[in-house]
């Protein structure tokens, strides 16, 4: 009963997540094609860019993180 509990938790927090970051992937890809396409304001390209690279960054650290706790998982249930 406590590994029924403990997987349905574990799935409702991966889909929640998912979710999240989706969401926040689509506004921030939105907010740079702003910052792309505003004229009058200062330095709207550079915000733009360093938002852009930083979206960028965060989701290879995310992915590659991902695969790390993805292999250790693999690994404690090959190993028993």
């Amino acid at each position: 009963m406590k590994v029924d509990k403990k997987a349905k938790k574990e799935l409702l927090l991966a889909t929640l997540v998912i979710y999240f970051i989706h969401g926040c992937w689509d506004a921030i890809i939105s907010l740079i094609d702003y910052f792309a396409n505003v004229e009058n304001q200062a330095n709207a390209d550079v915000l733009g860019g360093i938002l852009f690279i930083s979206t960028i960054l965060f989701g290879i650290i995310y992915i590659v993180f991902s695969i790390i706790k993805i292999k250790r998982v693999c690994k404690k249930k090959t190993s028993k």
